[in-house]
């Protein structure tokens, strides 16, 4: 993410329980198992799951591997800024 000007060094990943009782316009999952396993959210007036290929989890980041993960990371990239614009 560094690499296209995206800090994320003070995120994590969170379990969907830390948003229960929370109110969401939208709730979008990227990835098939997020899609499964999430709760229903009352209120909620748009879901939307995309899926998206999930990159090879190894220890090793070659060059092969990062390059997967960029790959999938400039589609989420581009789906996300398309959406916010036809959403604005």
């Amino acid at each position: 993410m560094k690499e296209i000007g995206i800090d994320i060094s003070n995120y994590r990943s969170k379990h969907v329980k830390e948003f229960l009782g929370q109110h969401f316009h939208i709730i979008i999952t990227v990835c098939d198992k997020a899609n499964e396993s999430c709760p229903t959210f009352p209120g909620v007036s748009k879901r939307l799951h995309w899926s998206f290929a999930d990159p090879p989890h190894t220890r090793e980041a070659n060059e092969e591997v990062l390059d997967e993960f960029r790959k999938v990371r400039d589609i989420i990239h581009e789906k996300f800024k398309a959406f916010a614009l036809n959403e604005s």
